[in-house]
This record gives C-alpha cells, structure tokens and sequence, in this order.
C-alpha cells in the first residue's frame, strides 16, 4: 500500500504547556461505528458487572481511520484489582471474538483491547491516551477527572523501547506472526521519533506519517531510514533479516535521543 500524507492532527498545548484535547473525537464513520458497537456488546456479555467502562482512540475516534491501515483502539477498564484476576480468561475469550470481527471485517488491520483497572488508569502513562485521544462508549466518563498531561510528559513508548527491543528479539526468533511483530515495533519506533522532539515543537502527535515529518524536520540525515521504519509499519514484512537491517539504523541512535530529550529511566 503507498504511503500518502493523511489528515492526521497534532495536539496543541496551553499557555502553561499541557496538552489540549482533540476537538475532533466522536466523529465515527459508520462502519467503523458498527464493528465498535458490536465489540462493546461482546465485551459487555464477557466481563459483566466487573465493567467500569470502555473508550475509543485514535483515528476511529477521530473519524479518520484508514482502509487496512487503521487499528481500533480500546481501553476496556475493569472496577478493581480484585476482578483482574479474571484478565486472561476474558481475554483468550475476547481475542477468539476479535479474529473472527476482523476476518468479517477486512478493512481493520486490528482490534487492541487492553484490559486495566479504574486505578491503573489514573496512575499511569496511558492516562494521555485517554483524556486527550479517547471517546467513551460506554461506562462512567472519568476524562474529565484525569490529571493534565504537560507536554514534557508526553511519551507513551520512549521509556520502553529497550525493553520493546528485547521481546522483539524474542519474538523473531520464535518465526511465528512476523508480520504482527514487525507492525507493532515499526509503529512504536515512528512514534517514538516525534514523542523525542515533542517539546522542541511544543506539540503531539501519534499520526504515523505526521510523526516522520516532524522527525525528518529535526533529524534530516535520518529521513531516509526512518521512513523505512514507516514503509514497514504499514506494509509489514514477514521477513525476520529485513525487519532486523531496516531496524538496525535507528536503535542505537533513538535509545541515545531518549536520554537526552525525555527526563525518563529508559528501561
């Protein structure tokens, strides 16, 4: 699939530097909007009474999303630690629904449907996914009762790339899904290109073409190998020695760009 400027935004900031919500989020398209309701209904059946709450992010939210390029993002929130303990069995049950959604629905690349706490969602980063990028579709609304994010604050991925790094090693090595592996590490690492120099533009995004451009902007001499990394997260390959040499350029040089733009431990 070609790769072509999208109509993505970037989240501006305040006069005291925190980030300000999306004004587009709730504008579904329809057909997005009916593969949601249908995995709110499955995700209500499954869970039950432990349900606090469910949000939409991203592109869908926004009324963006792209033909076979475009995820839909939940975050499923459970009411408390205790009903975590059901996690992996709603989700073994969960993942069987969503495998069969995307085959009768092939323009979703895929469904993400993390399960977390009312609390875990107060307490960390993902708070920025949901107060600035989220739709609540069903549940109690707590955006509006989550803390400001500040612009100095604004990673999702940066603190875990060496990590991300490892499980992907991991990951090749098992030879199974390389596709999957490959879209996920190569959408991380776009991102975290534009969350490295969000502060120096005083904005956010996590546009995939939008975040090469502003990358590119900051680091030209590194354009060229990180819209390999883009080609990659939307055209992904099976093929663990391409995934490896198209990856190669930029870790060393991104982990060292952690360090000395975002105040994190990377870990």
């Amino acid at each position: 699939m070609q790769i072509k400027p999208t109509n993505g935004t970037y989240l501006a900031t305040d006069d005291q530097g925190y980030l300000i919500r999306d004004p587009t989020l709730g504008n579904f398209q329809l057909k997005w909007k009916k593969v949601v309701d249908e995995c709110v209904e499955i995700y209500q059946q499954v869970i039950g009474d432990a349900l606090h709450s469910i949000y939409v992010r991203g592109s869908v939210a926004r009324g963006t999303a792209i033909d076979k390029v475009s995820d839909i993002d939940f975050m499923i929130v459970i009411k408390n630690e205790v009903a975590l303990e059901n996690k992996e069995a709603w989700h073994k049950i969960l993942c069987d629904s969503r495998s069969k959604i995307i085959i009768s629905n092939p323009f979703i690349t895929d469904i993400e449907m993390p399960i977390q706490s009312l609390s875990w969602l107060h307490n960390s980063q993902s708070k920025l996914f949901i107060k600035y990028q989220s739709v609540c579709v069903l549940g109690e609304d707590v955006i509006n009762s989550l803390p400001g994010v500040h612009i100095s604050k604004a990673y999702i991925h940066a603190h875990k790339f060496e990590k991300n790094l490892d499980q992907l090693k991991s990951r090749l090595s098992r030879g199974a899904h390389l596709q999957d592996h490959c879209r996920w590490i190569m959408k991380r690492t776009v991102r975290i290109g534009q969350e490295i120099i969000a502060v120096r533009e005083n904005r956010f995004t996590r546009d995939l073409y939008l975040c090469w451009q502003s990358f590119s902007h900051w680091y030209p001499e590194k354009s060229d190998a990180m819209y390999k990394v883009l080609e990659l997260a939307i055209n992904p390959t099976d093929d663990p020695e391409y995934i490896r040499e198209v990856l190669d350029p930029m870790k060393g040089f991104l982990v060292e760009e952690i360090k000395k733009h975002i105040q994190i431990k990377v870990s």
